[in-house]
């Protein structure tokens, strides 16, 4: 469960709200009596859409969850990063494991952001997809079928974009994560 109300956002909240908003206009636009009902119960109908809003989040989270153990399985099966660093690499590593005002490593400020932006991609790995498909579905009364499968083709780039960038932000992690503990001091 993300630990900040900033990762809870970025986490849960906005992958939820781009898979579920475009569903939630489609129904207000579709089904007979829905948009009555919104403006009779607005709190009610507001609340509840929140709900699942953080629910499919919540849903999605845990997915990205499954594919982040995935990977960390995938890379403790193969070998230990190696030891040889290019003075970039020995510079950028050196500077994370140092301390300043707080006597906190930048270290730990930086991988908490990168997890953060972790679970952002993944989070828009299902949802984005989830979303656009929502989109398309309110757009194609109001488009050309020719577009409509053109825009479709997105689905599978907008998992694969995703994917990737979620793929190495892990990489980075663990490799940060890996180097730094080794550079600072043992207590």
């Amino acid at each position: 469960m993300p630990m900040t109300l900033t990762r809870s956002f970025f986490a849960v909240i906005l992958p939820g709200v781009v898979a579920v908003a475009p569903w939630a206009l489609y129904g207000l636009q579709e089904i007979s009596g829905l948009a009555g009902l919104y403006k009779e119960y607005t709190a009610p109908v507001q609340i509840c859409a929140f709900s699942l809003v953080v629910v499919v989040g919540g849903v999605i989270e845990a997915l990205g969850t499954y594919m982040e153990k995935m990977w960390d399985v995938r890379a403790a099966a193969g070998p230990e990063p190696s030891e040889i660093e290019n003075w970039l690499d020995k510079d950028w590593y050196d500077y994370l494991a140092k301390r300043f005002g707080d006597n906190e490593p930048v270290a730990y400020r930086y991988l908490s952001r990168k997890v953060t932006e972790l679970y952002f991609e993944l989070g828009l790995m299902v949802a984005a997809p989830i979303g656009l498909l929502g989109i398309l579905l309110i757009l194609r009364s109001h488009t050309s079928s020719m577009v409509l499968c053109l825009s479709l083709m997105l689905v599978p780039i907008l998992v694969i974009v995703f994917w990737r960038f979620a793929r190495d932000t892990h990489e980075v992690l663990y490799d940060a994560r890996y180097r730094i503990v080794r550079r600072l001091p043992t207590a």
